[in-house]
């Protein structure tokens, strides 16, 4: 009996010794992978930084800028009469429906 004991117990101390190197292994490559994902949020802080300090760098910004640029407003103002336009003819519509239900 004690043999057998004995070859159980050393097979678990196998075990565990092969656990101990694969979670080396594993912590190793966390440690690696957590370093990368440092690098790369550094990267994409001091990137945005630059793209708030110096617009000209940031693609985003200079189209907008290109943007502003060349735009007339006439857009802008035909929307806009448009909606005042489509405000009056519902204000309209609602008093009409109003004196025709005789509420005033």
């Amino acid at each position: 009996m004690k043999e057998k004991e004995e070859s159980v117990l050393d097979k678990t101390l196998e075990e565990m010794e092969s656990l101990s190197i694969q979670m080396a292994a594993f912590l190793s490559e966390m440690q690696e992978f957590k370093k990368t994902v440092l690098e790369r949020i550094a990267n994409l802080e001091s990137t945005s930084r630059l793209c708030q300090t110096n617009p000209s760098t940031c693609a985003t910004a200079r189209k907008l800028d290109e943007h502003v640029a060349h735009d007339s407003g006439k857009l802008g103002k035909n929307t806009a009469l448009i909606c005042c336009i489509i405000s009056c003819l519902n204000m309209a519509i609602s008093l009409v429906v109003l004196i025709a239900k005789g509420g005033m």
